[in-house]
């Protein structure tokens, strides 16, 4: 016959399974049991960042082990007690967010999936508009994802001539929902850009983990292009030739990007951004605010930038997969911005959200703050009543309404408090990185 505790313990592990551990223990008086497979997720996780994700690398040979052996420590404490796969899910994400926010992460099996800011696949809305704020153009980018791409390049090609002629776009990029891709974006970047910036290469940590994400990305996208296959075969055997452990350059550190069409850009460019704009939203932040045309409106960006290209790792507990960064940029370290984001140009926090646009079409998109034009209808209306007051009136007449209406023209001022706009930062990236996943 078997024994009362035996039952008691055999119905406490299947209660495990269903999250109910720790309640079970306490109405049955028992110790509540930890998930010992948690530890060991949590061991693997701290030794893989340290020999293969390339911010942790940097930081260690930089700042040295002090704030990661601290991190580590609390969380070898915090899994060895965890209760169940949520309660992993938490202590884990809690210390991924706590190293590099932005850009660990995990993926878990058997869990919800967090709700998204987008609608169901098979909705007919797509995360991108064309409208009007104020009489002024906006495109507004909820997702930067390689599965809008097509679309939204047809949008831009079609909407190029008329936002030329307008002479402005304003370009919301919050409420980002992913990461994105680089290519998604670059035939806007092109649109506006009206001078050449400065952009930097990156360099990716060389380890067999590594190479061995990249092999399996190659195997995932069988009908890819032949250019960027070749260049994915020529990565892959750069990084296995590579001693292990080492950093290996691609692209030049520091290079100048001359815009194939500055001529032709739009005059004046505005984004409006906040803290969801991370990695490549960041990274086109990061290159349009290096134009003399473009000004960046808002928050601070996440700050989830520098290290970057993406790797998947499955966790010996077979229940969650690591993504984890490869890359790093070569940008000069004072003007890295992970962990600190990208300040805007005028900051503005003490605006309700939902004014945004407003606040920057009454500046028309200009920082110090410039006055907007008056809309050519208006033009025409002013012009065609003095014309009229002066057949009327008589050349003396005429004259006076002349000098009122330059009195009155002189009066209107632009913001003198405003502060100036401050210097430009260097940006990222001559070397494209491989399509994100």
């Amino acid at each position: 016959m078997r024994s009362e505790p035996g039952r008691l313990a055999r119905r406490l592990s299947a209660w495990a399974s269903t999250g109910l551990a720790l309640i079970a223990a306490l109405l049955l008086g028992l110790p509540a049991r930890a998930d010992e497979a948690c530890a060991a997720d949590a061991a693997a996780v701290v030794g893989f960042l340290r020999g293969n994700d390339a911010g942790v690398v940097e930081e260690l040979a930089q700042d040295g082990p002090a704030r990661l052996d601290a991190l580590d420590a609390e969380l070898g404490r915090a899994a060895a007690s965890a209760q169940g796969t949520a309660a992993c899910a938490d202590v884990l994400g809690s210390h991924l967010r706590a190293v590099r926010p932005g850009q660990l992460s995990l993926q878990w099996s058997g869990l919800p999936a967090a709700a998204s800011a987008l609608p169901p696949a098979s909705a007919p809305v797509l995360p991108f508009e064309v409208s009007l704020q104020s009489g002024l153009p906006v495109l507004t980018l909820r997702s930067l994802s390689t599965a809008y791409q097509a679309e939204l390049h047809a949008v831009i090609a079609r909407m190029a001539p008329r936002w030329r002629q307008a002479g402005r776009l304003i370009i919301d990029l919050r409420g980002q929902t992913e990461a994105g891709s680089d290519g998604v974006w670059e035939p806007l970047r092109d649109l506006a850009l009206g001078s050449a910036i400065e952009l930097h290469g990156v360099r990716w940590w060389a380890t067999p983990a590594n190479a061995q994400v990249l092999d399996e990305t190659l195997a995932r996208f069988p009908d890819a292009s032949g250019a960027w296959r070749e260049a994915m075969q020529a990565r892959i055997a750069a990084l296995r030739a590579a001693p292990a452990g080492s950093w290996l350059p691609v692209g030049p550190a520091s290079m100048r990007y001359e815009p194939p069409q500055a001529a032709q850009a739009i005059r004046h460019v505005a984004l409006i951004v906040d803290r969801s704009c991370r990695d490549s939203c960041e990274q086109l932040v990061m290159e349009l605010r290096g134009a003399s045309n473009v000004v960046v409106w808002g928050r601070a960006t996440l700050g989830a930038l520098d290290a970057g290209n993406p790797g998947r790792h499955a966790l010996p507990g077979g229940r969650a997969t690591l993504t984890y960064a490869m890359s790093l940029t070569q940008r000069p370290r004072a003007l890295q911005v992970d962990g600190k984001g990208i300040a805007p140009a005028r900051d503005l926090g003490e605006v309700a959200p939902e004014r945004w646009r407003a606040a920057v079409a009454a500046c028309d998109l200009q920082w110090p703050c410039a006055e907007p034009p008056p809309r050519v209808a208006e033009r025409r209306s002013t012009g065609s009543r003095s014309k009229a007051s002066a057949r009327s009136t008589g050349g003396k007449a005429g004259s006076k309404k002349s000098r009122a209406g330059t009195t009155r023209k002189s009066s209107r001022t632009t913001s003198s408090a405003a502060p100036s706009r401050s210097g430009k930062a260097k940006v990222k990236a001559g070397d494209r990185k491989s399509p994100r996943r």
